[in-house]
C-alpha cells in the first residue's frame, strides 16, 4: 500500500542517494513497487556511428541505468555483422533486466504467470520503496552518452523505452545521416528507480 510506503519515508527522513547521471529529483510522493523481469531483443543499424560489440554492451547498459533497471543484474549479450566484433553497420543484442513496477500492478503481472504456468515471476519478495524521477537525455550532460550516439538512443527509445517503467516521456530527435550534432538528442522521462533510505545521524 502507498500509505506504508509513505509513513517509511518519513519516519527515517529517506533521500535518494548517488542518483545516476542525468537523474533529477523526485516528482511524487514514494509509493511500494516490485522488481519484474524483461527480455527484450534490440536491433541496431547505424548510418553514422557503429559500434563494436563490447561498445554498443556498455551503451545499452548506460541507458537501461537511466531508465531505472535493477543496478547489478542487467545482462546485454550483443551480436555484431563484424566476424571480430568490431565497430558494424548492423548488430543487435538481448538485453535482460529487471525494473520496478507499482506494488499492484506487479501483483497482477504475478497472478497473470501463475495462471498461464509460464516462467516464475522474479517478484521480490518484500516491497520496494519507490520514487518516480525525472531523466534528461541530452548528449552533452552525460557522462557517457554522446551527441554521435543519436542514432542509438532513438532506435532504444523505440524499441526498449516501451518495457520499462516509465512515464511522461517527450522525445526529439534530429539524426543527420553522415552528421553530428549537439542538440540532436532530446529525450526526457520520468522512471520509477528505488529511493535509499538513511537514517539521520544525531550528534553523540
Amino acid at each position: 500500500m502507498w500509505t506504508a510506503a509513505k509513513a517509511s519515508v518519513i519516519a527515517c527522513g529517506c533521500v535518494l542517494a548517488m542518483l545516476p547521471w542525468g537523474v533529477g529529483t523526485a516528482s511524487a510522493e514514494p509509493l511500494e513497487a516490485d522488481w519484474v523481469s524483461r527480455d527484450v531483443e534490440f536491433s541496431y543499424l547505424g548510418l553514422t556511428s557503429f559500434y563494436s560489440c563490447d561498445g554498443l554492451e556498455r551503451k545499452l547498459k548506460r541507458l537501461l541505468e537511466l531508465a531505472g533497471a535493477r543496478p547489478g543484474a542487467t545482462t546485454v549479450s550483443a551480436y555484431c555483422s563484424d566476424p571480430f566484433g568490431g565497430p558494424s553497420r548492423l548488430s543487435g543484442a538481448r538485453l535482460k533486466f529487471a525494473v520496478l513496477v507499482p506494488r499492484q500492478e506487479g501483483a497482477a503481472i504475478a497472478g497473470a504467470v501463475e495462471a498461464t504456468a509460464a516462467t516464475p515471476s522474479s517478484l521480490t519478495p518484500a516491497p520496494v520503496v519507490a520514487a518516480w524521477r525525472r531523466v534528461h537525455i541530452d548528449g552533452a550532460k552525460s557522462q557517457s552518452i554522446a551527441a554521435g550516439d543519436c542514432e542509438l538512443v532513438e532506435q532504444f527509445d523505440r524499441q526498449v523505452l516501451p518495457s520499462t517503467t516509465v512515464r511522461e516521456r517527450r522525445g526529439r530527435f534530429n539524426c543527420a545521416p553522415g552528421a553530428v550534432s549537439l542538440g540532436a538528442i532530446d529525450l526526457g522521462f520520468e522512471a520509477l528507480l528505488p529511493a535509499v533510505v538513511v537514517q539521520p545521524t544525531g550528534n553523540p
